[in-house]
């Protein structure tokens, strides 16, 4: 049998599982494994305040999809399954003051050129840290 999956959406699959996200199935059969129960696991995420539901609706997903289309489960419960919504979470922004601005230039000062420019252009423009990983 070949899997599909790219490297990089078995990789994130794995350490989902791994983490134990989906715990209430472990006990479970997937061909036991009934709308129900994907529905009385996202309502207790949700009420826990869990994080990532809509990752773990889209592994979930696409787990159950590949078991309906290798013929291991007859009916796909998924199927019907909304995806759970939560209020997005508001962080309140953080912004360095003139002092601590000019502490971290000063601190700076000893480092490579590149991480000196990363570290201004980041502090000028106001960069996000996933941005900042992208230049790194």
């Amino acid at each position: 049998m070949r899997v599909d999956l790219s490297p990089a959406t078995k990789s994130h699959y794995l350490r989902i599982l791994k983490t134990g996200t989906f715990y209430r199935f472990d006990n479970i059969k997937i061909k036991k494994i009934k709308k129900f129960h994907i529905v009385e696991y996202f309502s207790e995420e949700k009420k826990e305040e869990r994080k990532n539901l809509g990752n773990k609706y889209n592994v979930l997903k696409s787990i159950f999809s590949k078991a309906s289309e290798w013929e291991l489960i007859k009916e796909n419960p998924m199927i019907g399954v909304k995806e759970p919504y939560v209020e997005p979470r508001q962080k309140a922004l953080q912004f360095y003051d003139a002092n601590q601005l000019s502490i971290m230039l000063e601190a700076i000062k000893s480092l490579n050129l590149k991480y000196r420019v990363i570290y201004k252009l980041a502090a000028l423009v106001g960069l996000r840290e996933s941005e900042i990983a992208a230049i790194h």
